[in-house]
């Protein structure tokens, strides 16, 4: 048996402050400078610099340094016609801008990652070293599974793209409760509530993550913001593709989590990544309504992004 175990944002400089001299650039502004200033007002000359130093003044006290600048307001974004009755969220974030639009009455509700939780279980796999790339198998004890799919021996890219939760909680189990937990606390991912167990927290349990946060995640793992390995992040954005043509391409995830014994509805989940002639975006869409599924959910995602010109129509 086997064993069992983008492109970077880069942000802009800040444009030289509104009244900045030319005679006096910001790469003056040192201590020999300074001193040279206080000599010339000493003596009743006068320069640009005032201005300079009052801009810089302000400047400083508006954005502390290190501080990323501000993000572009939420625009709304239309998903009545997508969802229809169902309780549900769509959200996108451009990886350029930093705008975000989203719509539904669940954005800000935290759910069960059910198996979108697959995308940070293998890159906190593959950075730990239990797994070396999507080549990695996954053995197989010949019982019956709760889908046909699982029954075999798969590697982690086909895991990945039949969603085998087996494969998956035997991951975590490799990967352990401590590394498990050092990294969801470094991916602020969602609660990071992982107390139902090792292979159960994210199946409908303890983890819970919003919407809005799991675009903020994506868009940590897109733009290389993780602190995971190169190797790590590179080999999940591989493995979550899609599908693309020419100038687009797409990637995702579902997750779909039932409730037949409790009062929760089900609820499911696709979330990814999507670039079309320039435009790249991170995407979450989850409805909450009987009988929903990630399946449904990736339908959903396809036609907002076709809507909003992410994606041709001919896109499965």
């Amino acid at each position: 048996m086997s064993s069992s175990v983008g492109r970077s944002n880069v942000r802009q400089e800040d444009e030289p402050p509104s009244g900045w001299s030319a005679a006096f650039e910001p790469d003056d502004l040192g201590v020999a400078s300074f001193s040279r200033y206080i000599r010339r007002m000493r003596h009743g000359k006068r320069s640009a610099m005032p201005i300079a130093l009052a801009a810089l003044a302000v400047s400083s006290l508006a954005t502390p340094a290190g501080a990323a600048p501000p993000r572009p307001a939420a625009r709304p974004l239309e998903v009545a016609s997508l969802f229809g009755n169902p309780a549900g969220c769509a959200v996108l974030r451009d990886l350029a801008t930093g705008e975000e639009r989203r719509g539904g009455a669940l954005c800000d509700t935290a759910l069960s990652p059910c198996s979108t939780f697959k995308i940070p279980n293998a890159l906190i796999g593959l950075d730990a070293g239990v797994m070396k790339d999507e080549h990695h198998r996954f053995g197989w004890d010949g019982k019956p599974r709760q889908r046909e799919a699982w029954n075999r021996e798969m590697d982690l890219a086909e895991a990945m793209r039949v969603s085998c939760v087996p494969c998956f909680q035997e991951l975590a189990r490799t990967t352990g409760l401590v590394r498990m937990q050092r990294k969801v606390d470094a991916f602020a991912y969602g609660n990071r509530d992982l107390s139902a167990g090792i292979d159960r927290f994210w199946l409908g349990s303890t983890l819970a993550i919003t919407p809005r946060e799991q675009v903020r995640f994506l868009a940590d793992l897109w733009l290389d913001r993780l602190p995971v390995s190169p190797t790590a992040r590179n080999t999940v954005r591989r493995i979550l593709r899609q599908g693309g043509g020419e100038g687009w391409s797409w990637s995702g995830k579902t997750g779909s989590c039932g409730h037949p014994d409790t009062t929760k509805q089900a609820h499911g989940w696709f979330v990814g990544e999507a670039e079309r002639g320039g435009r790249r975006v991170v995407f979450a869409v989850v409805e909450q309504a009987e009988g929903a599924v990630g399946t449904r959910s990736r339908e959903l995602a396809r036609r907002l992004l076709v809507r909003e010109g992410l994606l041709p129509e001919t896109a499965e």
